[in-house]
């Protein structure tokens, strides 16, 4: 090979070599670079992205285009040095895992002496000349550093390049939208072309996805009791420099973890208490590669989200309440609770009776869940009812016995519901069922099953007559009593009731009375009074107006289809008058007796007044003195 020539580039990397200088011109005067005849370094930007082939084979991942990129990236912000320096300059800065790139080692000394490279590298000379050394590195597996070496004028001069190993494009991962390039800013020019290479690079570079293939948040458990740990484990398959990749835990947009990421796979993992607010939370993993000391971005990458549910235990088993006896054809309600159990909401119910599944409506309110069903059997015996209460892999549940028992009657028969007076009647009291024991107005049959019955001849007194019987059944020994009742009717011939319809009545003329009178009998007869003589009726249980005209005897008749009953009724109506006749009667007797006794009593007393008087002689005064006849006299000397 001949030393004092360059190395052979291709076309294309011929090109991209005088970008590099013209990059790193610019780099050290960006004003004259702006103003070169052909519009500078700007105008040269799109040429440079044009020439990079359309399709890339996946291994490669575009590796021209990203070298080229890259490596204008990282020559951009260099600021000027001393007058000679050795530059180090990469043909792909980042290149894939096991690839190979090239080195070249330049500087604008006149005299350079001993330009050589120094690498953990497999390296190979490819060529050198005046002022510049090229190698060939191979088989790069991890980030790694060239350092370029030589003397000016016995004045040692180093210049530096970091390599950027990543992994295949076959392998890729899906990463954020926004993903930009961040330059050394030294100067409004230098932004300009920091903008248009990072449009480039996203379209170029970042969607090529060259980085870790897959981050994946373990399954986490299905259900999680409350109160305690669980493991979150993530999984990052691929990526690189592992020494700039971190992974972060997080629950929402909390996080709960951050650890680099080590082995390959690398895995993650953190131990976190489960609570209630846990419940239907998300739980996920973020990549985060961080290439900012390299003059790139922090990449970041999350993985698809997993639900956690949590669960707190009772500390009883569901409440099932349920009657110990049913009958056959009835409806009855069940209803099972469980207290304690969160959440309440997502418990899965299942209610049945024997081989019957219930659909029962459940309801929650707090840790309570209550499930309600209506159940119905027609077959009698003993059956178990069921109540299960699930959530997750855990189930609670409660079992009940009931009995099923068939109790019909009694039934209680009257051989003659409506029977006529002086007839005999048989009243019978039938058993339901084989084990059910009846009794008859207090008289029991027989044995269980049999029925129970007596005979009466019906009177009078029989109709209306309230017939009971009572009939017992034992169930898983239980008494159970069931009651029934029949009415008899008797059929007989009307009467009216004397001492309920009065026989002579005295009534005053133009006030109000009621006549009562009241008939029995079966069917009820129909009781009419008139007036004998006029033929007029006079309402029976009506208030109405007494007038002389209504003075006579009355004939009522009680009447119906089983015969009439008649009875007479005397109304006596004086007039209003005759009291006022008598007051002045009996006024005038008075006064006639008192008249007779004061005339009587002045007789007596005049009388008593008329007699004979003698003369005292032997007293001056004369007293005068009543002459007494004989008797009184006598009767004065005693």
């Amino acid at each position: 090979m001949d030393l004092n020539k360059r190395p052979l580039w291709s076309s294309d990397q011929r090109h991209e070599r005088k970008m590099w200088l013209r990059i790193r011109s610019y780099s050290q005067h960006p004003t004259s670079a702006q103003h070169t005849g052909n519009g500078g370094i700007l105008q040269d930007l799109p040429r440079l992205a044009a020439m990079v082939p359309s399709g890339l084979p996946p291994a490669a991942c575009g590796t021209p285009l990203i070298s080229l990129l890259l490596v204008c990236c990282l020559l951009l912000p260099g600021a000027p040095g001393q007058q000679f320096q050795l530059r180090a300059e990469v043909q792909s800065p980042v290149v894939p895992a096991g690839g190979s790139f090239l080195v070249n080692c330049s500087s604008d000394c006149p005299n350079p002496e001993l330009i050589t490279l120094e690498t953990s590298l497999s390296k190979e000379p490819v060529g050198n000349g005046l002022g510049w050394a090229a190698f060939q590195l191979s088989n790069a597996t991890t980030d790694s550093q060239v350092l370029c070496s030589g003397f000016c004028n016995r004045v040692q001069m180093i210049g530096s390049s970091n390599i950027i190993v990543y992994h295949r494009c076959d392998q890729f991962l899906m990463l954020p939208a926004r993903v930009s390039l961040h330059l050394k800013e030294s100067s409004r020019s230098e932004n300009r072309v920091h903008h248009s290479w990072s449009l480039w690079f996203r379209e170029a570079f970042i969607e090529k996805r060259g980085f870790p293939e897959r981050v994946e948040l373990l399954p986490l458990p299905r259900w999680q009791p409350v109160g305690e740990n669980f493991t979150l484990r993530c999984q990052v398959a691929g990526g690189a420099p592992r020494t700039s990749l971190t992974v972060v835990l997080l629950r929402g947009e909390e996080e709960l973890s951050r650890k680099p990421a080590f082995g390959e796979p690398a895995e993650i993992t953190a131990t976190v208490l489960a609570g209630r607010d846990d419940h239907l939370a998300n739980f996920s993993c973020r990549m985060e590669l961080d290439l900012r000391p390299q003059g790139l971005e922090l990449f970041q990458n999350s993985s698809a989200p997993r639900q956690l549910r949590t669960f707190a235990l009772p500390v009883t088993t569901p409440h099932l309440v349920v009657p110990r006896f049913l009958e056959v054809g009835t409806n009855w309600s069940v209803n099972c609770t469980l207290d304690g159990l969160f959440p309440a909401s997502e418990v899965q119910v299942q209610l049945a009776l024997g081989n019957q599944t219930l659909n029962p409506t459940v309801e929650s309110h707090g840790d309570t869940t209550t499930a309600t069903a209506t159940a119905s059997v027609e077959q009698e015996g003993a059956q178990e009812i069921v109540c299960n209460m699930t959530l997750g892999s855990d189930s609670w549940e409660t079992r009940e016995n009931l009995t099923i028992y068939s109790f019909q009657g009694p039934i209680l028969n009257l051989s003659e519901p409506s029977a006529p007076e002086g007839t005999a009647v048989t009243v019978t009291c039938l058993a339901g069922g084989a084990r059910v024991q009846v009794a008859l107005e207090g008289v029991p049959a027989a044995a269980p099953g049999q029925p129970a019955q007596f005979q009466l001849n019906a009177t009078e007194r029989d109709d209306r007559r309230i017939f009971f019987c009572n009939a017992t059944l034992e169930v898983d020994g239980e008494i159970l009593h069931r009651n029934s009742s029949v009415q008899l009717r008797v059929l007989y011939g009307p009467k009216i009731d004397q001492a309920k319809c009065p026989q002579r009545l005295m009534w005053k003329d133009k006030t109000i009375h009621v006549l009562q009178c009241q008939a029995r009998g079966n069917p009820d007869p129909q009781l009419h009074c008139f007036q004998e003589g006029s033929g007029k009726e006079v309402p029976i249980g009506i208030p109405f107006l007494v007038r002389l005209k209504h003075n006579g005897t009355y004939s009522c008749e009680a009447a119906s289809s089983r015969g009439r009953h008649t009875i007479n009724v005397v109304m006596n109506v004086r007039d209003r008058n005759a009291r006022a006749v008598n007051i002045v009667l009996g006024v005038f007797v008075v006064l006639g007796v008192v008249t007779i006794s004061a005339a009587l009593l002045y007789v007596f007393d005049m009388h008593k007044r008329s007699g004979v008087y003698r003369v005292n002689q032997g007293s001056t005064s004369l007293p005068l003195t009543s002459k007494q006849p004989e008797e009184a006299v006598g009767e004065d000397n005693l």
